[in-house]
């Protein structure tokens, strides 16, 4: 179900289309090649086993679910750019496999996809929209604020510990968190 939700959330496009037919399947291409790497899928699958617990409307938590499991996974395609990691999970990364600019452009597809479609699907209550989507981007924004740390951590001379954990804390936090206010605006 979660898989389903990722695939729609990677595949959802606005009216009028565009950008060529050809480019949209390159692109849907490059984002089943990074979701083909795996994963565990945490952030996706709390809400919907929250939500389930508390019988509440598990479709919409699964679809918020994937949203934030799609937008985690665009950090991971910029994180692996600026980190210059050439392997995620044991396969090559996207941008090693087919240039930093389409990887680019994968991240950013994952990180305004799930916006697009929380503001629009109907699976979740049209009441309930906003405020979703506001926790999302206000935990990407944290996201983001959390690899920066980390980029500057990188030229700290005396880096320690403490710094290491509050920029871990930064960058892996606010997702989690979102999953879980997702979860209860839900019920």
């Amino acid at each position: 179900e979660l898989e389903r939700w990722i695939r729609f959330i990677c595949e959802s496009r606005g009216e009028p289309r565009w950008s060529m037919d050809s480019a949209d399947a390159h692109l849907q291409t490059l984002c089943k090649a990074h979701f083909g790497t795996g994963g565990k899928r945490l952030r996706g699958l709390l809400p919907a086993a929250i939500v389930a617990e508390a019988n509440g409307p598990v479709e919409a938590a699964l679809l918020f679910g994937a949203c934030v499991e799609v937008i985690h996974n665009g950090t991971l395609v910029h994180d692996d750019i600026q980190d210059r990691d050439e392997l995620r999970r044991g396969v090559e990364t996207l941008w090693k496999r087919y240039g930093i600019a389409q990887a680019l452009n994968v991240g950013d597809t994952l990180l305004v996809a799930p916006l697009f479609v929380l503001l629009r699907d109907p699976t979740i209550e049209e009441a309930l929209r906003p405020a979703l989507t506001e926790s999302l981007a206000h935990a990407l924004s944290e996201t983001i604020r959390g690899q920066v740390a980390d980029v500057e951590l990188r030229d700290q001379p005396t880096a320690n510990l403490e710094m290491a954990a509050a920029v871990a804390r930064g960058k892996t936090a606010p997702l989690f968190c979102c999953a879980l206010e997702g979860a209860v605006l839900l019920l």
